[in-house]
């Protein structure tokens, strides 16, 4: 019995070892607030808004080192909701990212659900969301409104390379999600699953930030007709500059063509004519071709924070060019640090939107709409 507790303890003093040698890191932000929203001719609205400046979140970060500079990590993060404690995706527990990798000198490699080196989703993100003022945050103020973003995707593979004279690079490829029309079926075929091909380039230094970017979405074909849609495009370049110690000035521009939406618009969202027969709307299908373009500055100066920007949107449906679309977002917001990890907001954003396209829609997307926000935003 003795010999038995002796080798339990043991084991246990190995296992705690084992344990110390890994680096476990927790994290996680909470963000509360007052969101006000007025959408011109729909609805107007005073309500709690769990993540109006940074999604409300709990993270993982783990690291094993192997030696040699090589490590092993993990990377799980989930999203919820502050003002109810629901999940932000329903059956997703790990929906922001759950990812294992392997980096050394050469960079590093990851595999799982992760956001593209395109998107706006980190930690491989090298796009819109580095060279927008406000990245994410604010809803309609978001850069991914306005600019093509192929976000977070299942079945993914990353590179990243390590930064060499300023440069660095990184290429995401998606070995397949399900489409909406396919969500249900299993097993898929390698057609009938939606593919997504990012790069892209960074180029930093302590005053100056550069990036170039490429997305391609390769659509599922379709169980109706055994065709895929056109592959959505989407380029995208843009940058800042440090003008003095308190103040970056932010700048970017997009193309994209045969995505899937236009600055929050799908082409499924305009209304051509109603089926009789099966009593319902006819919409247009393909995607949006268009560009984007962005404009804004920061001032910081101790726990003082200011931002401004104009977003613009002109496009039109990829088949139906008679159907043009056209948004610009105005945004402002003020930030005080009360402490390191403590943020108090306030910001306000007006949506203006235009276009033939108005005519056959009712979507939200698609209303000048104006959108307030007071809240605090706690990073643990």
């Amino acid at each position: 019995m003795q010999t038995k507790k002796i080798a339990l303890a043991v084991a246990l003093a190995a296992a705690a070892a084992s344990a110390c040698a890994t680096d476990i890191q927790i994290y996680g932000r909470a963000d509360a607030g007052l969101m006000y929203e007025d959408i011109d001719g729909q609805s107007e609205s005073l309500t709690m808004k769990s993540g109006g400046r940074s999604a409300s979140r709990l993270g993982f970060n783990i690291k094993e080192d192997l030696g040699n500079g090589n490590f092993v990590k993990v990377y799980l993060e989930n999203g919820f909701k502050l003002d109810d404690g629901s999940m932000s995706t329903k059956n997703t527990l790990f929906d922001r990212r759950a990812i294992l990798a392997v980096q050394g000198a050469w960079g590093e490699l990851g595999m799982g659900r992760a956001g593209t080196v395109q998107s706006t989703s980190a930690p491989y993100s090298m796009g819109a969301i580095k060279w927008d003022v406000f990245g994410t945050s604010y809803s309609n103020a978001s850069i991914a409104t306005t600019f093509a973003n192929s976000s977070r995707v299942n079945n993914s593979i990353n590179y990243i390379s390590p930064v060499i004279s300023n440069f660095k690079f990184g290429l995401s490829y998606s070995t397949g999600d399900k489409s909406e029309e396919n969500a249900a079926e299993e097993p898929l075929d390698w057609q009938e699953k939606q593919h997504t091909l990012a790069a892209a380039v960074n180029y930093q230094t302590e005053n100056v930030f550069l990036a170039l970017t490429f997305a391609n979405v390769d659509q599922a074909h379709s169980e109706t007709t055994g065709i895929a849609p056109a592959d959505g495009r989407a380029y995208q370049m843009g940058g800042w500059v440090r003008l003095n110690p308190t103040m970056r000035l932010f700048a970017g521009a997009g193309w994209q063509t045969d995505w899937s939406t236009g600055a929050k618009l799908g082409t499924g969202d305009i209304v051509i004519g109603h089926d009789d027969v099966e009593d319902k709307d006819i919409t247009l299908d393909g995607g949006w071709d268009g560009y984007s373009a962005v404009l804004g500055f920061e001032y910081k100066t101790g726990p003082h924070k200011i931002m401004a920007d104009v977003q613009h949107f002109n496009g039109e449906a990829s088949k139906y060019s008679s159907y043009e679309f056209k948004r610009t977002i105005y945004a402002a917001a003020y930030e005080y640090s009360f402490a390191k990890n403590v943020i108090g907001y306030t910001a306000l954003n007006f949506s203006d939107a235009s276009g033939s396209a108005l005519n056959s829609t009712s979507a939200t997307a698609a209303k000048d709409t104006w959108q307030g926000f007071v809240g605090l935003c706690y990073l643990f």
